[in-house]
């Protein structure tokens, strides 16, 4: 994809901030992760939640991945022909999974307890798995990304050996775990793996596969494929699934937008307001902006105004809502004179855009949704 090229082409045209995503590049980043997994029979999931566009599906389904929804209307925008490709049903509404199998596919269905009126009359062809609580297994709390959040989904750790009759019975099949926090550590799914298989062989508990779950966003690209090697290297023919959705648009999304104003706010600080919002257009991503390379631009962290820096301008880009904290990002560039190197009606690019961002694109506050651009 030639950026600028698409970039000039959308502002001889441009009526607000647009989303743009390099298809290839996405069909690039799920063709890695699938040679990183090797043979093993298991390999992606993709949450339809984080990316519910045709295309982005479609190119899903062309690399050979399987998907997981949360619900019908995300079933159904899944390509037609199933056949032989594996969909993992985590519904919080406990749906009839008799209604997630007319494409052909395998069915997975989570459950957060022993077997109820959900396999009652379920299609013969559904394995049901047992999804818990990453936080509740008994791990080191130091291998986890934000060990002090709590999550709603997940049955908790004592269950799964309660539940060691039922896999023997060929009631359950699996166990799914749902990362609560949606962010972890590389150890993390090494040590939970590791874990599981230890001790259902202690247990002579006969596990069918094992889904690992998302929250992978964190894993630099290079550990994330060596993570997958050993988590197949780990697992053998037992299947290994994960769930990606941040990591399939690394270095394939971007937004589009443009300076409304800038204002400074004391010691070489400016504010920046642009035409795009980060709830609105960005939510979920970690914008970096875009620029020449001429500007040295960095990165700052962006919950904290940073005091005045002597040689350096500091560019805080906040959004059109009217929210407190609709803010893009910080970031210091050394400085080149009195002003800063933009004004207003300058375009600004973003980058590290994820499919969260099309998934939450909306107007709130009044502020139109982005344009989508696929190429």
């Amino acid at each position: 994809m030639n950026l600028q090229q698409i970039v000039d082409d959308e502002l001889r045209r441009y009526s607000g901030p647009v989303l743009i995503f390099d298809r290839e590049q996405i069909r690039s980043n799920l063709i890695g992760l699938g040679k990183a997994f090797g043979a093993n029979p298991g390999g992606m999931l993709f949450a339809v939640k984080s990316f519910p566009h045709a295309d982005i599906l479609q190119t899903v389904w062309e690399t050979e991945g399987g998907f997981e929804v949360s619900n019908e209307r995300e079933y159904q925008l899944l390509p037609r022909d199933l056949i032989g490709r594996t969909v993992s049903l985590n519904s919080p509404l406990r749906v009839d999974p008799a209604r997630f199998v007319e494409h052909g596919n395998r069915l997975h269905v989570h459950l957060e307890r022993g077997p109820d009126h959900t396999i009652i009359g379920a299609p013969s062809d559904a394995s049901y798995c047992l999804r818990l609580n990453h936080k509740s297994l008994p791990l080191d709390s130091s291998l986890l990304i934000e060990s002090d959040r709590s999550s709603r989904f997940g049955a908790f750790w004592g269950s799964f050996l309660e539940s060691a009759p039922l896999f023997r019975e060929g009631i359950l099949s699996g166990v799914h775990i749902h990362n609560g926090s949606e962010a972890n550590t590389a150890a993390f799914y090494r040590a939970a793996l590791k874990l599981l298989l230890d001790f259902s062989e202690e247990n002579q508990i006969p596990l069918r596969y094992v889904n690992l779950g998302g929250g992978l966003h964190p894993i630099a690209q290079t550990e994330l494929e060596k993570l997958l090697g050993d988590l197949h290297g780990m697992a053998g023919e037992l299947p290994i699934f994960i769930e990606p959705g941040h990591v399939i648009c690394r270095g394939a999304g971007f937004l589009l937008c443009k300076v409304h104003d800038v204002r400074p706010f004391g010691g070489q600080r400016y504010q920046v307001t642009v035409d795009a919002s980060y709830d609105c257009h960005a939510k979920w991503s970690q914008p970096s902006w875009t620029g020449p390379d001429e500007l040295g631009i960095k990165k700052l962290d962006h919950r904290k105004i940073p005091a005045p820096q002597e040689g350096f301008q500091i560019l805080r880009f906040t959004g059109a809502s009217c929210y407190e904290r609709d803010q893009l990002g910080i970031f210091r560039i050394p400085q080149q004179g009195s002003l800063p190197p933009i004004k207003p009606g300058d375009p600004i690019i973003f980058s590290n855009i994820n499919g969260y961002s099309y998934a939450w694109n909306t107007s709130f506050n009044g502020v139109p949704p982005a344009k989508l651009r696929i190429v």
